[in-house]
C-alpha cells in the first residue's frame, strides 16, 4: 500500500503553489530512485477555489479508468505525465478520499497476485476445454490454410 502525505508546509499554508512543489519532489523521486508516492488531498485542507485552481495547474490528460470496487474509484491522467488525480466515492457517489498519485501507473490498477494467479488457473482450464466450434467461413479460411480448425491451439506447431 501506497503512503500518502501531505507536507506540514502543505498543510498549514492550503497553497497551490506549495503542493505543486511537493509534487515535484516525488517526481524527482520516482525518477531518481523508483519511488511511487501520493498526497492526500483531503489532508491538504484545500478550499473549493483552490482544488479547482490545482487542477486547472495540472491539466487533463488523456487517460482514464473507472473501476468498482465498494463504490466508484476514478483515475485522471493529469496533462503531466506520471501524475494521476484519483477520487474515491461510496456507492451513494460520495467523495470519500481524493488523492493525486506520482507513478509510472496508478497502484489501483496493478493486477494483485492472488488475482493473476486466479487467472492462471482459468486459462489453463480454458485451454484444457476443447475449442469452441468455429463461424463455418473462418473454419474455411483455417482449412484452406492448412490448419485443422478443431486442433486447440497449444497443440498447434510454429
Amino acid at each position: 500500500m501506497m503512503n500518502c502525505s501531505i507536507d506540514a508546509q502543505s498543510k498549514d499554508r492550503g497553497n497551490v503553489v506549495t503542493l505543486l512543489q511537493e509534487l515535484s519532489l516525488r517526481m524527482e523521486r520516482l525518477l531518481n530512485h523508483g519511488e511511487s508516492g501520493c498526497v492526500d488531498l483531503g489532508r491538504a485542507h484545500l478550499n473549493v477555489s483552490r482544488r479547482r485552481q490545482l487542477r486547472e495547474a495540472l491539466g487533463r490528460g488523456k487517460v482514464s479508468a473507472v473501476t468498482s470496487a465498494l463504490g466508484m474509484i476514478r483515475i485522471e491522467e493529469t496533462a503531466i505525465g506520471g501524475v494521476w488525480w484519483i477520487s474515491h466515492h461510496d456507492r451513494q457517489g460520495n467523495l470519500l478520499v481524493e488523492l493525486i498519485e506520482i507513478a509510472r501507473y496508478p497502484s489501483i490498477l496493478e493486477a494483485q497476485t492472488q488475482d493473476i494467479r486466479r487467472g492462471l488457473r482459468q486459462l489453463a482450464d480454458l485451454s484444457d476445454a476443447p475449442p469452441a466450434p468455429l463461424p463455418g467461413n473462418l473454419s474455411w479460411r483455417l482449412q484452406a490454410l492448412g490448419l485443422e480448425a478443431a486442433q486447440p491451439l497449444s497443440n498447434v506447431s510454429g
